[in-house]
């Protein structure tokens, strides 16, 4: 027949079981096969069993898969898998979490991501990014090369919020290093490098060092540098208010630290220099020497002034007599005292005698 038959509220009976070359199935075929072979209720060694049609095609069972086999992944709170789990471009998600146990503490038990794109080691829980061996660190970040992304980034959503990296003992600060919160309010300003220190309650002690983005200026003990270098000391006492230079290899005679002043012209060398020499016995002399004009990149500057251990003076000689507080030497250049009238000199107010 062609068309359509309409069967309203009457059925067909009457029909035979389909053969296996047959496109449909009656409902008593299709009962036969999934109805007729129903599962036994699961018994006590069902349990965390999965089902499957025999082997002949005659009947659903239970059956424990084999061992590596992926178990009842909704029932089974231990599933394990024998091979790869590919997942297909899925995620893998929960709505309360979930956790990655690695058992074993050996080395090779490893949790690992496309060879060394995150790596996890099993014995020491080291945690490697783009290396396989973090052994040694805690965490170990390793830039092949190549990639023009920063090696770790520290960022935020908007200015005025501090990026740190804190530094702690049992929980309680140490130390931070970060960029600061102050407003980028145009012209470089904002976001100053800083390190802080805190006490053994994990209380601020101030800031330790600055460098000011806008202006390169370095700022010891001050938040607010005035100048390239500027070293701020809150103490009273003259002794704790001192900048300590020093050399830990040297002898007597030798020079264990000092100031060095260069000028721009100078590739190699420098234009002054204060330094402090040992004199013998822990006694130390202060030196002060200089370049004269046209002279470039040396590294020895003329001496022109010393004070010795005792406090003698010596200009024009490094070796000021023991007898004299200033001891002036030359023998193209002589000394000029101060020029005055008498109306100027008797308006001193209270002159030595």
């Amino acid at each position: 027949m062609t068309g359509a038959l309409a069967m309203g509220t009457n059925k067909i009976t009457g029909l035979g079981d389909p053969t296996a070359n047959q496109d449909a199935a009656t409902k008593n075929y299709t009962d036969g096969r999934l109805l007729g072979n129903t599962l036994a209720t699961p018994g006590g060694g069902q349990v965390g069993q999965s089902i499957r049609w025999n082997a002949g095609g005659t009947a659903w069972e239970y059956y424990t898969p084999a061992s590596g086999g992926l178990s009842d992944i909704v029932n089974d709170t231990t599933p394990q898998l024998g091979g790869t789990l590919d997942i297909n471009g899925q995620n893998m998600s929960t709505a309360t979490g979930f956790n990655i146990d690695i058992t074993g503490s050996s080395a090779g038990n490893d949790f690992t991501v496309d060879t060394d794109k995150l790596v996890v080691e099993g014995d020491t829980g080291n945690v490697g990014i783009g290396t396989t061996t973090p052994s040694g660190s805690r965490l170990r970040i390793m830039d092949s090369g190549g990639v023009a992304d920063d090696t770790l980034a520290l960022d935020s959503s908007s200015d005025g919020i501090n990026r740190e990296v804190s530094y702690r003992t049992n929980g309680s600060l140490r130390w931070t290093v970060g960029a600061g919160s102050i407003l980028e309010s145009g012209t470089n300003l904002g976001s100053n490098y800083y390190i802080d220190r805190f006490n053994d309650s994990g209380v601020g002690l101030g800031r330790a060092f600055t460098i000011e983005r806008a202006t390169g200026n370095v700022g010891v003990g001050t938040a607010s540098p005035e100048l390239p270098l500027h070293v701020y000391n809150s103490a009273t006492a003259d002794a704790d208010k001192a900048t300590i230079i020093t050399d830990g290899t040297v002898s007597s005679g030798n020079s264990f630290g000092g100031i060095r002043f260069q000028h721009n012209v100078h590739t190699t060398g420098w234009g002054a220099d204060i330094l402090s020499y040992d004199a013998g016995s822990f006694g130390t002399e202060l030196v002060f020497r200089s370049t004269p004009t046209g002279s470039v990149n040396t590294t020895t500057p003329t001496e022109r002034m010393r004070i010795d251990e005792n406090g003698n003076i010596g200009i024009g000689t490094t070796t000021p007599n023991s007898s004299a507080l200033l001891d002036v030497s030359s023998t193209t250049k002589g000394f000029l005292a101060p020029r005055m009238t008498t109306t100027q000199r008797d308006a001193i107010a209270t002159p030595a005698t």
